[in-house]
């Protein structure tokens, strides 16, 4: 049972890495204007060229 445990452990820690990767740090947003993106209503990943942004009330 414990070594289950593991694998499981080990394999969704794995999943949710990629997904994580791939939604915020795909190479295909690295050349992304973040003026550009905003204006389109992209919300995220906000790790774009320009720079990491938040949209927030006051931050610019």
């Amino acid at each position: 049972m414990p070594v289950i445990y593991w694998v499981l452990l080990v394999g969704i820690s794995i999943w949710g890495f990629y997904g994580i990767f791939s939604l915020y740090a795909d190479s295909a947003w690295w050349g992304v204007n973040v003026n550009l993106a905003e204006a389109n209503g992209v919300q995220v990943p906000f790790l774009l060229s320009g720079g990491w942004r938040e949209r927030r009330a006051g931050f610019t």
